[in-house]
Order: structure tokens, then C-alpha cells, then sequence
């Protein structure tokens, strides 16, 4: 993150969700894809993993202390969480109905450098991007300045940049 030249306590947020997706991951190596007997804001039934997840990420952005207020497809209302400068929305674990079928679910975000969401656009985010839980562990990530790829290097215990400015081919 410090060579994609990221602010100091806009990198913590960033490092939340790679410490939050760590745990998600292995928590879908043995999931059985219960229910949780709640539904969402969009009343759609909740599998266990849904609400561990977006607990696990509610308490790594809580600890890095730079995020103020976070929304989420699991929560009824947005939620204060504490003082600083970030407002996070997010789904913890967005294709979550397809963990029985083995397909690839993940964790989207978007960062914005406000305490409230209420006329914020894509475009007013200082970063956004989502985590990949497949047979690897990826991020893709944006800060506004094209998009990186990092994956998860168990051996090492962290995320390697793999590829960075990757752009969509023109035809």
C-alpha cells in the first residue's frame, strides 16, 4: 500500500479489510451454509456466514480507529462506530446463497473521507474494491489511481502486490 503512495490512516481502513478477509476465508473453508434464522434489510434469509462476517469486518474497522460510520447490506441502519475520518459502506459477503454450491463469494467496499453517506455519489469514494474468496485470496483495489491486485501469501502472512494500473482493454 505505501508503494500506491496511500495516506497513513486511509491505509489502515484498507488494512482492515485484508485482516477481516483473512478470517472470512477460513471461515468458509468449513462453513455448512446454515441459516441464521434472520433476514436482511432486503429481506433476504441470512446465512450464518453473513452475519460472522459482517461481524468480523465491523470489529477490524472498529480496531484500525480511523472509521466513524459504516453501512451494510446486513445492518438495519447505518451504524457510528467511533471518531475519525471515514464513512464505509460494504457487503461483507456479497453471493453469500452460493457458498453451498462451492462457487466463488467476496467482500465489496467503498471508502468515503465523510461522516455520512446522505448525497455521496461512486465518485466523491477516496477508495474502493472488494476481496475474492476462490481457491486464492484476492484483492482488487482502487485509491483513484487505476486498480491493484494483491494476493493473500499465507507462507509470508500477507498480501503481495501482484499487478497494478490494470485496465480494461479497448477495442
Amino acid at each position: 500500500l505505501q508503494r500506491l503512495r496511500v495516506k497513513e490512516d486511509l491505509q489502515k481502513v484498507i488494512l482492515a479489510f485484508q485482516e477481516a478477509g483473512q478470517e472470512i476465508a477460513r471461515a468458509l473453508q468449513s462453513s455448512d451454509g446454515s441459516k441464521a434464522g434472520t433476514k436482511n434489510i432486503y429481506g433476504e434469509e441470512q446465512i450464518a456466514l453473513d452475519v460472522f462476517s459482517d461481524e468480523v469486518v465491523q470489529k477490524f474497522l472498529k480496531q484500525c480507529g480511523v472509521v466513524s460510520l459504516i453501512a451494510s447490506e446486513e445492518l438495519p441502519d447505518q451504524m457510528n462506530i467511533g471518531p475519525g475520518p471515514y464513512a464505509v459502506a460494504y457487503d461483507p459477503l456479497d453471493g453469500s446463497s452460493l457458498v453451498d454450491s462451492n462457487l466463488s463469494v467476496g467482500s465489496i467496499f467503498g471508502m468515503y473521507e465523510d461522516d455520512h453517506f446522505i448525497g455521496l455519489k461512486g465518485t466523491d469514494q477516496v477508495a474502493s474494491g472488494f476481496l475474492l474468496y476462490g481457491p486464492r485470496l484476492t484483492m482488487m483495489i482502487t485509491v483513484g489511481k487505476g486498480v491493484s491486485e494483491f494476493l493473500w501469501n499465507s507462507d509470508l502472512g500477507h498480501f503481495l502486490l501482484l499487478r497494478e494500473n490494470l485496465r480494461i482493454a479497448e477495442e
